[in-house]
């Protein structure tokens, strides 16, 4: 009996050595971005927390966590069985370097916000394995049902995306939060969250709030607040941003790669072209105090106004404000007293949106990720029968953005516009005065008392800019056509620096893109100046 026993086990443990198990990698788990780990991994320890144990006579120091991977992709693991008795010193004690199978206690879960730490429980894996280092970089869907969100099984942290399931149930929280339970066809569930001071006074919001039906199959775009694996046992919390129509035709015209797709167009020859629009049909308004759209990128966090698609507050995340200041260098700003806008639109003001005009936006936020351009929409319809799509562009490593405009015009009639841009700002001591280079190579720098004075440029090509301290934002409109620059101060200490953009005819049931301005906002030395 002893020997088949013998036997048994020997074969077991035989098998085992011939079999051994492959485990990943930590650069595997983040690449394929796991939603979370329950199975043995293989990392190498970056770093190593203690912590310390007192009596009278000896302190003693022992392990509390120590963190696998690298400085951008971290597991914490705590607690390990192996380790826990060990005191610093001793020989088996783990070091910085050293590398090790785990086998996972219960779940460890990723921190949503950071997407670069998991942790949780785990004891070293004794038994033989390999280590799978090879990934399929997982690619993450702008848009997902909650089947497919639990198939998938991958973290999507804070990527924004749409998302659709059934309405399980409705409701106020304690935090006066809107709560909504989404199911799947399998019956997972996460819960939508609609913050107070995002319904709260807003009555569109709150008429999309109350339509919502038990059993109905709805779609939101936002992102993950908290986020935990389907099976995990606890439901993940998805931040609702806005409320998609489906029958949006908006939402419809765009494809899925972000970019518009073409509906029938009106190419604009050199025939079409009109006379430039006197400066004085530009609206001089810059009181911007409605909902606004953040956009972050590797080098800008610049926040775009509902009203007109005006850039009202402008950062650059690589300036700090002073010298170890925490916060970043503001350019563009909102504040009363240090107005300075970045302004855009389409005129005559009475068949086109200006910069008073009030567009949508499906997003509130806007992120900029890996080398991909992110273009962000805002849109307006007009009684006229004319639909305007203004596309703002960002490019990883830029301090440059692209505006154009699609515009149908749906309406029975031919339309005239043309495109303008123009500086709003209010007198400031950090303002160094206007610049204008026009076609002759001539940069024409204006005083603030000259304002009011000074004619009209025109020319074909150039460029405008506003001089603060060490830094410029400066329009660049297409440098082939005919341009007209101005200058202004109203009577309320607000100044203007203008310039208007050929004219184009539109005709009806006829759409085109009319032609990228460039917003420079940055460092003097990278735009050229000396």
């Amino acid at each position: 009996m002893k020997k088949i026993i013998t036997l048994i086990l020997c074969f077991a443990s035989c098998f085992a050595f011939a079999n051994p198990i492959t485990i990943p990698s930590v650069e595997k788990i983040f690449e394929e971005r796991f939603a979370s780990i329950s199975e043995p991994f293989y990392g190498c320890i970056y770093s190593i927390e203690t912590y310390e144990e007192e009596d009278l006579y000896t302190t003693k120091i022992f392990l509390e966590s120590i963190t696998v991977g690298n400085a951008n992709q971290q597991i914490e693991i705590k607690r390990i069985g192996e380790f826990e008795d060990l005191e610093e010193g001793d020989a088996n004690f783990p070091k910085i370097g050293d590398c090790f199978a785990y086998e996972p206690r219960g779940n460890f879960k990723i921190d949503s916000w950071s997407q670069a730490t998991y942790s949780g429980y785990a004891d070293l894996y004794k038994n033989d394995y390999k280590v799978d280092n090879n990934f399929d970089k997982a690619v993450l869907k702008d848009k997902l049902t909650i089947d497919e969100y639990c198939q998938d099984n991958i973290s999507y942290g804070t990527q924004w995306l749409e998302l659709t399931g059934k309405v399980k149930s409705t409701e106020i929280n304690m935090f006066d939060n809107f709560q909504t339970v989404l199911l799947s066809e399998n019956g997972d569930e996460i819960i939508g969250i609609v913050k107070e001071q995002d319904w709260k006074g807003n009555e569109r919001v709150k008429e999309q709030l109350r339509s919502f039906q038990i059993g109905e199959v709805v779609s939101v775009f936002g992102y993950f607040a908290i986020e935990y694996p389907c099976n995990y046992g606890w439901q993940s919390i998805f931040q609702i941003l806005e409320i998609i129509d489906n029958n949006d035709d908006v939402s419809k015209e765009t494809s899925n790669d972000g970019n518009l797709s073409e509906t029938s167009s009106a190419e604009v020859s050199s025939g079409s072209i009109t006379d430039n629009p006197k400066a004085i049909d530009v609206p001089n308004d810059s009181n911007i105090k409605r909902l606004y759209t953040t956009v972050v990128t590797d080098l800008l966090t610049v926040e775009i106004s509902h009203k007109g698609g005006t850039i009202i507050n402008a950062y650059l995340n690589d300036f700090p404000n002073e010298l170890n200041s925490e916060e970043n260098f503001q350019l563009l700003n909102n504040t009363p007293g240090s107005i300075f806008h970045a302004q855009s639109g389409l005129i005559p003001a009475d068949q086109m949106p200006t910069h008073q005009s009030e567009f949508t936006s499906k997003r509130q936020e806007y992120f900029l990720q890996g080398d991909s351009e992110l273009i962000v929409p805002l849109v307006w319809t007009g009684e006229n029968g004319v639909q305007v799509i203004k596309n703002y562009h960002f490019k990883p490593n830029s301090y440059n953005i692209e505006i154009d405009y699609k515009v149908s015009n749906n309406g029975n009639k031919d339309q005239i516009l043309a495109n303008y841009s123009q500086f709003a700002f209010e007198l400031s001591a950090t303002l160094n005065g206007g610049l204008i280079f026009t076609d002759k190579g001539l940069m024409d720098k204006i005083h603030f008392d000259e304002f009011n004075t000074t004619p009209k440029t025109t020319s074909t090509g150039g460029w405008s800019a506003i001089i603060h301290k060490d830094f410029v934002a400066a329009w660049v409109p297409v440098q082939n056509q005919k341009i007209t620059f101005s200058t202004k101060k109203s009577g309320r200490n607000q100044y203007l620096l203008t310039t208007v953009n050929p004219s184009y005819k539109l005709a009806a049931g006829t759409t085109v893109i009319i032609p990228k301005n460039e917003l420079y906002i940055g460092p003097i030395e990278l735009f050229g100046l000396q």
